[in-house]
């Protein structure tokens, strides 16, 4: 497979010195069912072997970039999505997987809307730290209702502003936006 200049979805794997999660996070984004995407493992100066875990890979869908310094969080995101080939772009966190259906689910609500943003549907793992013992170690998934809606982004960043988040609203990791 060739590296592509223009791949549908870009996604952006930012990481810091968790080398022993990315190797998971890399497996889950690299088993899409989709042709026409980039993996994007963007290192915040790590001191572990985070380069020597995708370079084992050898996968020509997996870009590897690094920072010349220690960034903060934000400052790191924006750096990698700026090296973003992809029409639209998703985040994956160094300890979180995809589904490989993802991308072909997400591709074809882009192509049934039109829409610039779509927010994917999501689950919660609750680990067996959580403080309400009822839900350790549980997996909470939201049904998606295969339904699309439009929301008028001042609405949605009052919502978001008012910490009045629904499991509709934007997030960061669980949404595709055109770049």
């Amino acid at each position: 497979m060739l590296i592509m200049d223009n791949p549908q979805f870009s996604i952006v794997i930012p990481t810091r010195n968790r080398a022993h999660l990315l190797k998971s996070a890399l497996s889950s984004a690299l088993e899409q069912d989709f042709e026409s995407y980039e993996i994007l493992v963007s290192n915040n100066a790590s001191e572990d072997d985070t380069e020597e875990v995708v370079s084992q890979l050898a996968d020509q869908r997996v870009r590897y970039i690094k920072t010349d310094r220690v960034l903060s969080m934000p400052d790191h995101w924006e750096f990698a999505i700026e090296q973003a080939r992809g029409q639209y772009v998703t985040f994956l966190c160094d300890d979180d997987a995809r589904t490989p259906d993802s991308l072909k689910t997400v591709a074809r609500a882009i192509a049934e809307t039109s829409s610039r943003l779509l927010v994917i549907g999501f689950g919660t793992y609750f680990s067996s730290s959580w403080p309400v013992e009822e839900l350790q170690n549980t997996l909470h998934v939201f049904e998606n209702s295969r339904s699309y809606t439009e929301q008028p982004s001042s609405a949605t960043l009052k919502e978001l502003a008012k910490c009045q988040i629904t499991v509709n609203s934007p997030r960061m990791l669980l949404s595709a936006i055109e770049s």
